[in-house]
């Protein structure tokens, strides 16, 4: 398919690249991690914060991308999630927010935060823009 040739260009430029994907709705998980890993990336996935930071602790695991959503359902948001990721791995780390809640203040924090945010349903070619423009390479 025409498709093709575009598709393969994308998936050298993220080859090997560490993603944390955080998201509490297992489908939404598991749909990023396959659409990551046909990308070439290795993907970490976990439902909180908490459970992503054991996993990366258990594997001494460095990542160069998170992605959360801001709803995880527990006691902190995906902002604050990528704040304590940060914490621990690095304060460079890019990251993407992905929410289904369009209010003006989950904007105007993520945008505090310095974040790039992505509304759901997650389109693969905007979140492939999202990677180029956090990753700071050219499109």
């Amino acid at each position: 398919s025409p498709s093709k040739p575009n598709t393969q260009m994308h998936a050298v430029e993220l080859q090997g690249l560490r993603v944390a994907v955080i998201e509490n709705e297992h489908a939404i998980r598991e749909g990023l991690s396959e659409l990551l890993t046909t990308w070439g990336c290795s993907v970490v996935t976990a439902e909180s914060a908490e459970r992503m930071m054991e996993k990366l602790d258990r594997h001494h695991d460095s990542i160069d991308i998170i992605i959360s959503d801001y709803g995880l359902g527990g006691p902190i948001n995906g902002i604050e999630a990528i704040a304590l990721m940060r914490q621990l791995w690095g304060s460079g780390i890019p990251a993407i927010l992905i929410t289904g809640d369009i209010r003006t203040e989950i904007f105007q924090a993520a945008k505090d935060a310095g974040l790039f945010i992505l509304y759901k349903p997650i389109k693969s070619a905007l979140l492939r823009d999202a990677f180029s423009q956090v990753l700071g390479g050219s499109k």
